[in-house]
C-alpha cells in the first residue's frame, strides 16, 4: 500500500486544525435528551487521547482496536488513533449470543489484526483479559473512561499507510480484515457527498442509530459527518430498538439521515400513526440506504410516509473496497 497522500489525509483530519464551536455531536441520552459536544471540545479531546497513546508506544505502523459503547469519548478516541499516527479498527462490544462466542470473536479479532493496543472501557477490561489470555503477542489494554488530564497533542502524528482495517464479523469464519487507504476513504466520502449534493457544515446535518464499528454506520455516518464538521445527532442502536420515533425526529432535525433497508421496516412495524402524528419530515432531504439488497422503488418503510416527506433515497456503496487490498491480501468484510 502507497503512502497517503498529503490531500487525502487532510480530508480525514484536517478538522482537528480547525474545529468548529458551532455545530458537533449530539449525543442521546437515555432520559430523552440529547448532550451536545462541540467540534473544538471534541478535538481537544482526540488530541489528549492522541497523548496518552503516543506516550503507550502507539505510533505509525501500529493497529488499535477500539471497543468502547457509543459515546462523545469513543468518538474522540477513534480520532486519536489517526492522529497518533496509527490503523484504527473498531471492534463491536458484545451484544447478544454467550460469553464464549463473544470471548473467540475477539481473540480472532486480535489475532487477525496483531494490535499493538486495545483501547477499551472498564466494564469492558475482563471481556479483552479472556480474549488476550495465553496470546503469544497480546496486545497492551489501555483502559480510558474518562479524557486524559494530560495536555493535548500538539503535532499530529505522521499518517500509517492504512488509515482503517476493518474486520468482517467472524460468523462464518474468523475475523479477516480489509486495509483500507486513505485514497479509499476520502474518495468514498466525496462519492457520498456528490450523490447526496452536500455542500455546507451549516446545512447538511445528519442522524444515525447505526453502531460504530460497522462500515456504514462508521464510514456512512461517522466519517461523513465528523470529517466535514457536520452536525451529527447520534444513537445507540439499543436506543433505536427501544424509540425508533425518536430517530424519525432526529432525522426531521438534521434532513438527512443513513439506515439499512431493515431499519425502516423496523419502524415501519414498530410505529403508529399516532407515533408519528406530530413528526413533521416534509423537510427530510435524503435518505441513504445500504448495507444490504434492496428492492427497486422506494425504500421499505418509507412507502407508509412517501406523501408526506419526499424522500429521496440515494444508494450509495458505504464503503469503497480497494483492489489493493486485496493485493495485499486481505478480503473485503461483507456488509
Amino acid at each position: 500500500m502507497r503512502e497517503p497522500a498529503e490531500a487525502d489525509v487532510e480530508c480525514i483530519r484536517g478538522w482537528l486544525t480547525s474545529p468548529s464551536d458551532d455545530t458537533g455531536v449530539y449525543l442521546a441520552a437515555d432520559d430523552g435528551s440529547w448532550e451536545f459536544l462541540p467540534y473544538a471540545t471534541l478535538a481537544e479531546q482526540v488530541r489528549r487521547v492522541a497523548r496518552l497513546l503516543v506516550e503507550q508506544g502507539v505510533g505509525s505502523g501500529h493497529t488499535v482496536c477500539v471497543l468502547m459503547p457509543t459515546s462523545h469519548l469513543c468518538l474522540a478516541t477513534m480520532f486519536a488513533v489517526l492522529a497518533a499516527g496509527a490503523t484504527l479498527t473498531p471492534i463491536a462490544p458484545p451484544l447478544f449470543g454467550s460469553h464464549e462466542q463473544y470471548r473467540r470473536h475477539l481473540r480472532g479479532v486480535l489475532e487477525s489484526s496483531q494490535a499493538r493496543a486495545v483501547v477499551t472501557s472498564s466494564g469492558l477490561v475482563d471481556a479483552v483479559t479472556r480474549a488476550s489470555a495465553d496470546m503469544s503477542q497480546a496486545p497492551a489494554m489501555i483502559v480510558l473512561d474518562r479524557v486524559p488530564a494530560d495536555p493535548p497533542l500538539i503535532e499530529l502524528a505522521s499518517p500509517a499507510t492504512a488509515v482503517l482495517l476493518q474486520m468482517t464479523s467472524g460468523s462464518t469464519h474468523l475475523p479477516r480484515g480489509a486495509r483500507i487507504s486513505w485514497r479509499n476513504l476520502a474518495t468514498n466520502l466525496a462519492a457520498i457527498d456528490a450523490a447526496c449534493e452536500e455542500k455546507g457544515a451549516a446545512d447538511d446535518a445528519s442522524a444515525s442509530w447505526l453502531p460504530l464499528y460497522h462500515d456504514m454506520g462508521l464510514i456512512g455516518g461517522i466519517f461523513q459527518a465528523i470529517t466535514r464538521q457536520r452536525a451529527l445527532y447520534l444513537m445507540r442502536p439499543d436506543q433505536f430498538v427501544r424509540d425508533p420515533a425518536r430517530w424519525l425526529r432526529a432525522a426531521a432535525v438534521a434532513r438527512n439521515t443513513v439506515s439499512p433497508s431493515f431499519g425502516l421496516a423496523y419502524a415501519a412495524r414498530r410505529l403508529t400513526h399516532e407515533d408519528i402524528e406530530d413528526i413533521d419530515l416534509s423537510r427530510l432531504r435524503t435518505v441513504v440506504v445500504g448495507a444490504e439488497p434492496d428492492q427497486p422503488g422506494p425504500p421499505q418503510g418509507l412507502r407508509r410516509t412517501d406523501r408526506r416527506s419526499r424522500i429521496l433515497a440515494q444508494r450509495v456503496p458505504a464503503f469503497i473496497r480497494s483492489r489493493r487490498a486485496h493485493a495485499a491480501g486481505h478480503r473485503a468484510p461483507r456488509g
